[in-house]
C-alpha cells in the first residue's frame, strides 16, 4: 500500500521546481491513484473541474480532478514551474447543478445532459509534469499527477441550451505566437465529447465528489499535445465555439 500522504507532499512540493525521482510514485490499483489525486487537489485549494478523456470511441475514460487554483480566464498568465509545457484545444462544459447518481445515469439523454450542464467553451490545457524522466513513468503514475495537468485556461461561455453544435466534428485550431498552426476536423480521439459525461459523473458520485455548479469538465485534446517554449501565447479557435488566447510564462528567468 503507497503512502498518500507521502506522494502528495512531493507533488506539491515538486510545483516549486524539483520533480519527484522515477519510482517513487507508483500506485497499484486505479483506487490508489484516485486517492493521491483528491488529496493532491485538496492540498491547491479545492477542486475547479475535472478532465475526462479516452484513447478511442470504445476505451474506458480517464479521470483526474483539476486544481481551482489553475483554471482560468482568457489572457490571465499561467506561470510555469514546470521543465516543460505542451498545450492543447478542448471543448469544455459548466456545470449547472450538483450532478446526483440519478442525473448522472441520465447524461446519455441530450435533455439530461442540458439539465446538468448549462455552458459550452474553448479551453487551452496547458500540460505539465512533476515527474522526472515523464515518458518512462508508469501510466498510474501519471494518472495520479491529475494526469499531467497544469492549467485550464477557459475561453467565453456559450449557452449549451439550442446550440445545435456538432461536438463530435469540431474544426479546431491551434497558433503559436501568431504562427500558423494546427488544425483538425473531428480530432478528439474519443469521438463524441459528450459520451464522456456520463461514466465521468459517475465516477465523481461514487467517489463522494458530485460535480457541482460552477465546475468545468473538460473533455479531451482535439489538436494533440504541442510542447512550447517559454514565454508564449497559444491561440485556440474552434469553430463555432470561439477563440481565446492563452499567455504563458516561466517563473524562472
Amino acid at each position: 500500500m503507497i503512502d498518500v500522504d507521502d506522494i502528495v507532499h512531493r507533488l506539491v512540493a515538486a510545483r516549486a521546481g524539483a520533480p519527484v525521482p522515477l519510482g517513487v510514485i507508483e500506485p497499484e490499483t486505479d483506487d490508489e491513484v484516485y486517492a493521491v489525486q483528491e488529496a493532491t487537489v485538496a492540498a491547491l485549494g479545492g477542486c475547479g473541474g475535472w478532465k475526462v478523456g479516452a484513447s478511442s470511441p470504445t476505451a474506458t475514460p480517464t479521470f483526474a480532478p483539476l486544481p481551482l487554483r489553475g483554471i482560468r480566464v482568457e489572457a490571465e498568465p499561467w506561470v510555469s514551474t514546470a521543465p516543460w509545457v505542451a498545450v492543447e484545444v478542448e471543448i469544455a462544459l459548466r456545470v449547472a447543478r450538483t450532478i446526483d447518481a440519478d442525473l448522472a445515469d441520465r447524461l446519455d439523454d441530450r435533455a439530461a445532459l442540458e439539465e446538468a450542464f448549462d455552458a459550452v467553451m474553448v479551453a487551452v490545457e496547458i500540460v505539465e509534469t512533476r515527474l522526472a524522466e515523464w515518458t518512462l513513468a508508469p501510466a498510474r503514475a501519471k494518472a495520479a499527477d491529475l494526469l499531467t495537468h497544469g492549467a485550464l485556461v477557459i475561453g467565453t461561455p456559450l449557452a449549451l441550451r439550442g446550440l445545435g453544435h456538432d461536438l463530435s466534428a469540431a474544426t479546431a485550431r491551434l497558433d503559436i505566437d501568431g504562427r500558423d498552426g494546427i488544425e483538425t476536423t473531428a480530432g478528439n480521439p474519443a469521438g463524441d465529447p459528450r459520451r464522456l459525461l456520463r461514466p465521468l459523473a459517475l465516477h465523481c458520485v461514487a467517489r463522494g465528489l458530485p460535480l457541482r455548479a460552477g465546475q468545468i469538465v473538460t473533455t479531451g485534446s482535439l489538436t494533440g499535445m504541442t510542447t512550447v517554449d517559454f514565454p508564449t501565447t497559444p491561440t485556440a479557435t474552434i469553430d463555432g465555439l470561439g477563440r481565446l488566447r492563452s499567455p504563458i510564462v516561466a517563473a524562472r528567468g
